[in-house]
């Protein structure tokens, strides 16, 4: 049931604070929810609605009542571009954000005729529409793009070579086009629109804004006839400083079409230029070693290496995708809504708090779903040393094929190779006091490690920052409970105890100048999270390392404490005896999937001095009950990912 509908007022309110965002905070275009949610449910929603996910009953009743208020008229003849702006700032959210129930459908049979146009508004009407086109286009929703095809008629009459006019005009038809059937007609339609196109990009190239410009090249670089050319023009477009910094923030939506062109020519050189960029890269990164991109979400399976282009027919891979998403968000309570997506695995997780593992799921799906979705039986991905999924995703990957007994490549995100190692180890503790078992890692640590390396308990801001612009510390551990904020717009932090949360901003501005590789263990929940993007390094605690050359060891999602500590006195040991990272992980988790008894024997194996204590904890044959976590728990032992 939809709530009761609110004053006039309250909808201009909303109306204005979604354009006061879309136009002055690109940074943080995903603060649009808020103003658009409440708009919609006719609801005042804001943060602390977002912290356990709770469906909302989203109405274009909403829109109607705005429309047909008394109040409306006037306020659209003083305000026409703030409501075109408005219309376009909901279109980009649904785009790249959340299509909140494909409601960009409804709301288009609303405000159809607001794109007749006119002499006043013709500049909004046009940069909206194309909003909208975009929209249907990724949705595919075909009326939309025949209702548009009808509008689009009425421009017609107002070209007379205006480029003005002419412009938004030829790139809304080609966008309009590219989704209809193939026949001779549009064929011909296309095809010289296409020329003017490109004859209008050439004449008045020096006078566009560089988004004009990729508005144009983005119709072009997808016809083989100015594909080279388009490219060339885009990569000098996003060098762009303006570009760069609304890049910078994750909105790449509108470059995952330019990837996968350059993708499906098999041309890797293309593909790790067109990263570089978008990652922040002054030069093109190059691996020396094997390294390869994977796109789960294509067609067919396909691993793009510096050597080869490797394609296997799967017919069903994205239906692949789509089963494994469906599973992560019924595991993990989270809302990725893909295309055509069934809502109801969401709703089963009303009330459940987002991000965090659902004790009611069996995360062995999870992991053969993740099998599937990847191909992690072949045999393609022994012979990678790193893999960069494209985008960005929080799968399980490398858990799974250490699962199947097979080392697994580094996610490489940073685009960096490792560098050597300093032989001269040296290691920094920073550790909470409100873990469950925090006297366990103390003591271990302090056993194990000699006096030149440091323990920080409760540790302070100058503490951390210290240590990680100190070079002669080659390994950082990090022990506490991590604060990843799935549903807000909230930093993430480290927590140390309930008065100390430490943000991770700390790291914005680290120095890392070491010549040699650090390494940093984030035994944290959700370390490692990152939204799914073109742009590796937006979002997420470890990006903010892995933009300083760190190598990190982190966890997807929370986990639990009594197996933190384990994987985390693992983890240190293993680090101290080899510099081989991806042996490392394997090594760990050849332990950490075993059973407690075969954990706890394994762990005496390996030095009885310094893990008696946790592995008689973990599991202690004279004590009839134990109720000590079961460690190879898929919920536990998935989590576990290593990123550079």
């Amino acid at each position: 049931m939809l709530n009761p509908i609110q004053p006039f007022d309250f909808y201009v309110d909303k109306v204005k604070k979604t354009v006061s965002i879309y136009k002055q905070n690109e940074l943080e275009l995903i603060l649009l929810r808020d103003p658009i949610y409440s708009f919609f449910s006719n609801k005042e929603l804001s943060e602390e609605h977002f912290n356990s996910y709770n469906p909302i009953h989203f109405s274009d009743d909403s829109l109607v009542y705005f429309l047909c208020h008394t109040r409306f008229k006037d306020f659209f003849s003083k305000n026409n571009e703030l409501f075109y702006n408005w219309i376009e700032a909901c279109y980009y959210y649904w785009i790249c954000h959340d299509p909140m129930k494909k409601l960009g459908s409804l709301v288009f049979n609303r405000i159809f005729y607001f794109f007749i146009p006119n002499t006043i508004a013709y500049h909004y009407q046009m940069m909206t529409l194309i909003r909208i086109i975009n929209y249907s286009v990724e949705y595919k929703e075909d009326a939309i793009l025949n209702k548009s095809e009808y509008i689009l008629s009425h421009y017609h009459q107002f070209l007379d070579d205006n480029i003005n006019w002419e412009l938004p005009v030829l790139i809304v038809q080609e966008l309009i086009f590219s989704r209809k059937e193939n026949n001779k007609l549009y064929e011909n339609i296309r095809k010289n629109n296409l020329k003017r196109l490109k004859t209008i990009y050439d004449e008045y190239f020096e006078d566009f804004h560089e988004s004009t410009k990729i508005n144009i090249i983005l119709k072009l670089i997808f016809h083989d006839e100015y594909y080279e050319k388009s490219y060339t023009d885009l990569i000098e477009c996003l060098k762009n400083d303006e570009i760069l910094k609304n890049i910078s923030a994750g909105n790449t939506e509108y470059l995952k079409n330019v990837f996968a062109r350059v993708f499906s020519k098999s041309d890797y050189k293309r593909c790790m230029e067109l990263f570089s960029i978008i990652n922040g890269y002054r030069n093109t990164k190059i691996f020396s070693s094997q390294h390869g991109i994977v796109v789960p979400n294509n067609n067919i399976f396909s691993l793009l290496t510096n050597s080869e282009h490797i394609n296997y027919l799967v017919e069903d891979q994205y239906a692949k995708y789509c089963k494994l998403i469906e599973c992560e968000n019924k595991a993990l309570v989270l809302s990725t809504v893909l295309r055509d997506f069934d809502l109801q695995p969401m709703i089963e997780n009303t009330g459940k708090d987002y991000g965090f593992p659902s004790k009611d799921f069996d995360f062995n799906e999870f992991l053969e779903k993740t099998i599937s979705c990847y191909s992690l039986n072949h045999d393609l991905y022994q012979s990678i040393n790193y893999l960069t999924i494209t985008p960005s995703h929080s799968h399980p990957v490398q858990a799974a094929l250490s699962y199947l007994d097979k080392v697994p490549p580094i996610i490489s995100y940073s685009l960096n190779e490792l560098k050597d190692f300093n032989p001269n180890k040296k290691f920094a503790f920073f550790l909470g006091e409100n873990t469950l078992l925090p006297n366990y890692e103390y003591e271990f640590i302090e056993q194990f490690f000699s006096n030149e390396n440091r323990i920080f308990e409760n540790p302070s801001v100058e503490q951390i920052v210290e240590v990680f612009n100190d070079p002669s510390f080659t390994h950082i551990y990090i022990s506490a409970h991590g604060n990843y904020e799935h549903s807000s717009c909230k930093l993430d932090s480290f927590e140390f105890s309930n008065e100390n949360r430490i943000s991770v901003d700390i790291f914005n501005n680290l120095q890392n100048r070491s010549e040699f590789q650090r390494v940093v263990v984030m035994n944290a929940c959700s370390g490692a999270h990152s939204g799914i993007n073109l742009n590796f390094l937006h979002k997420g605690i470890s990006s903010k390392l892995l933009k300083n050359n760190f190598a990190v060891f982190s966890n997807l999602w929370p986990i639990s404490s009594d197996y933190s500590v384990v994987l985390g006195m693992l983890l240190v040991y293993n680090l101290s005896q080899n510099d081989d990272l991806r042996e490392v992980y394997f090594n760990t988790f050849s332990i950490l999937k075993m059973k407690n008894c075969e954990i706890s024997k394994k762990l005496i194996e390996m030095d009885e001095v310094y893990f008696k204590k946790i592995a008689l904890k973990v599991f202690d044959e004279n004590i009839p009950i134990n109720n000590f976590t079961a460690i190879n728990d898929f919920s536990n032992i998935g989590a576990m990912c290593m990123y550079n």
